[in-house]
């Protein structure tokens, strides 16, 4: 015996299945054209930097500096020779007027 004659036999012991069927719908038209209007609201200005940038100042004995501030152990060379001064912090304006703050990492050596 095949499979399609096992299938065969099998399907004649059972009673045929009663199709369901979906029940009519009316046929609609197509809509209408109408005239709408939406109010258009911009999207606020946040989520970014707004170039440019201005380096922050502030007043120190009398006149203005940048706004930086810098690890006081600064950058060595791999020699020991030469210190350099590293920023840990420098602090800058956007063109909205945001403050930007931009943190260093802990320098290693050159």
């Amino acid at each position: 015996m095949s499979d399609a004659d096992l299938v065969r036999n099998l399907n004649a012991l059972l009673k045929p299945r009663a199709r369901k069927e979906l029940r009519q719908l009316e046929p609609r038209g197509p809509l209408k054209g109408k005239r709408v209007q939406a109010g258009y609201t911009s999207a606020p200005t946040s989520g970014g930097i707004a170039s440019p940038l201005t380096e922050k100042t502030k007043d120190q004995g009398g006149s203005q500096v940048a706004d930086r501030e810098y690890y006081p152990a600064g950058l060595v060379s791999s020699d020991g020779l030469f210190v350099l001064p590293a920023l840990k912090k420098q602090s800058f304006t956007d063109a909205n007027g945001a403050e930007v703050v931009m943190d260093f990492a802990t320098p290693g050596t050159l």
